[in-house]
């Protein structure tokens, strides 16, 4: 699937870029209305989703999404924020549009989008990363730390942090 994903946090693009990417999706991740506006000219026939963060440099993410349905724009959206007032919680419901307010997981809110439009078609959840057991005495040595796993991706996570910290430098 494509979605166009909008959050002009570096950071926060970066891992919902990855999470979006890991389940296999292609993401087209902009930091802006202008950007997303431009994406979504060029490919709106391509795109199954979009998820775009409400305060964004140079606009509301909110706003963005109404002019597209307001010019017959059907793909499926939700907005994610952590500063929602309770009247554009309250405006998001009337309208229909899916909202989460963070921290969340971006491969969480793609689920609930894809369960809501199109039931037989999302995925299961991703399975907890196992943790290793051992003997040690105390709750610190009870389990087995993966940080290098996450930076060097044998962890069975692709080097998930090693990614991050490129993407952001």
């Amino acid at each position: 699937m494509k979605i166009l994903f909008i959050e002009d946090q570096e950071e926060l693009n970066a891992i919902g870029s990855i999470q979006l990417e890991d389940l296999g999706h292609e993401v087209f991740s902009v930091f802006s209305v202008w950007e997303a506006r431009d994406i979504y000219a060029q490919h709106k026939d391509e795109l199954d989703f979009i998820i775009a963060d409400h305060r964004l440099p140079d606009g509301l993410g909110i706003a963005f999404l109404e002019v597209l349905r307001e010019s017959g724009c059907t793909i499926p959206c939700a907005v994610v924020s952590g500063c929602l007032t309770l009247d554009e919680q309250e405006d998001l419901e009337r309208q229909g549009l899916p909202f989460f307010l963070k921290p969340v997981l971006y491969s969480d809110v793609l689920t609930q989008l894809m369960r809501k439009h199109a039931p037989a078609a999302a995925p299961a959840p991703p399975p907890a990363a196992p943790v290793a057991e051992t003997s040690g005495a105390n709750g610190f040595d009870d389990v087995e730390d993966e940080d290098e796993g996450l930076l060097t991706g044998t962890s069975g996570r692709g080097g998930f942090l090693s990614r991050i910290f490129r993407m952001v430098s």
